[in-house]
């Protein structure tokens, strides 16, 4: 029995012994990799300074293609081995080993005090070929445009406008948002044209007051009548742009301020579960006696499909890899909204009749994003 436990311990402890022999033999050779590159480019330095250029190439080697290395060390490598390339004639390897530097860093800093990298590094345009980028806002003002003029059976429009009023006449702006993802491409590097795409969800919410003549009121009197009228839809949206940066595509990697102007279309789907009248208010002055209709989903009565056209302007601050956007945009709705299928929704209690209509969307975005720089000869 004690043997047994003995030659268990003893198997247990030997097990743990040969796995943390194998972790530091690891770690040691990984250590050493390390060690070894940065300890070639201290070597290659010192052949660098003594003019040894060829040696320089043989002592750095395959550090040169070690994607395993640190990014310092490897911008490190790559730059001497441009410059010994350089020295040595050898202007194409040159060329192709300051591409690889590029590729790793674009906003590496060749020493121009060097006139053979000053002019290879002129010959290297770096510039942005896709960025990626995500962004939020509010949809600052969205109105609806009316094609028709109908009201309650019997009743005259006196007035339609936009309100920025709450059901009780107090200022209570109720402003939609709008979030979503973008990718843009570049046509061409010598073009300062991007190609946009995306995805992004809109809610927008609008109101609007209508005055009307000859509607009976509560003492079945014909009347004036003032009604109130909100409305709210969630949208998913597909935006094709086209962008201009106002600044030269080979100047985007120095340059801390990109202002752009876009234009293009988008494809719109409602959800018609979210489409809502959310508040309906008729009211009969001076007394305001009134009757208030808490809510009425409308989803059946819209359309389930638009297209918008939309332009804007805005501006990215660039910041290395990375940019922060703001701009605004424009969109405006090409079918009206109403569903032919629907030829009016008449609420009897609110002497409401739903009219054809487009929206018109004004909106502001902040957003994050990414570019990814590609390094070409010119």
């Amino acid at each position: 029995m004690w043997r047994k436990l003995s030659n268990q311990q003893g198997s247990r402890l030997f097990c743990k012994a040969a796995f943390i022999s194998l972790l530091l033999l690891t770690c040691r050779t990984a250590w050493a990799q390390v060690d070894s590159c940065q300890e070639r480019l201290i070597q290659a330095s010192q052949l660098y300074e003594k003019g040894k250029l060829s040696q320089v190439i043989q002592t750095l080697g395959s550090c040169l293609y070690n994607h395993d290395e640190s990014r310092v060390t490897r911008r490190n490598v790559l730059n001497m081995a441009a410059e010994s390339f350089i020295f040595m004639d050898s202007v194409r390897l040159a060329q192709l080993t300051l591409l690889e530097l590029l590729r790793l860093d674009p906003f590496y800093k060749v020493n121009k005090d060097i006139p053979e990298m000053r002019y290879l590094r002129e010959q290297v345009v770096t510039y942005p070929c896709v960025e990626i980028s995500g962004f939020f806002g509010p949809n600052v003002l969205t109105r609806a445009n009316f094609q028709s003029a109908m009201v309650h059976p019997g009743g005259t429009l006196a007035s339609r406008k936009f309100s920025l009023k709450g059901v009780d006449d107090d200022f209570d702006v109720s402003w939609g948002f709008n979030a979503g993802l973008e990718m843009g491409l570049a046509l061409d590097r010598r073009s300062n044209f991007d190609l946009h795409f995306g995805l992004d969800v809109s809610r927008y919410a609008f109101r609007y007051v209508q005055e009307m003549d000859n509607v009976p009121n509560f003492d079945n009197e014909l009347d004036r009548a003032r009604l109130f009228i909100a409305e709210k839809h969630f949208w998913l949206r597909a935006p094709l742009y086209l962008s201009f940066n106002l600044v030269p595509r080979e100047s985007i990697v120095e340059r801390h301020l990109i202002p752009y102007l876009k234009i293009g279309a988008s494809y719109d789907h409602l959800l018609r579960q979210t489409a809502k009248l959310s508040s309906l208010k008729l009211s009969f002055p001076p007394d305001d006696t009134s009757t208030v209709n808490p809510g009425t989903r409308i989803g059946d009565y819209r359309q389930s499909s638009n297209f918008s056209v939309l332009a804007g302007a805005g501006v990215k601050l660039h910041l290395h890899r990375f940019f922060l956007l703001l701009d605004a945009q424009y969109s405006q709705m090409l079918r009206n909204l109403r569903n032919t299928t629907a030829e009016r929704l008449s609420i009897d209690d609110y002497r409401y009749v739903d009219n054809d209509f487009t929206l018109s969307n004004f909106s502001l975005r902040l957003g994050f994003g990414v570019f990814l720089f590609r390094a070409k000869v010119k």
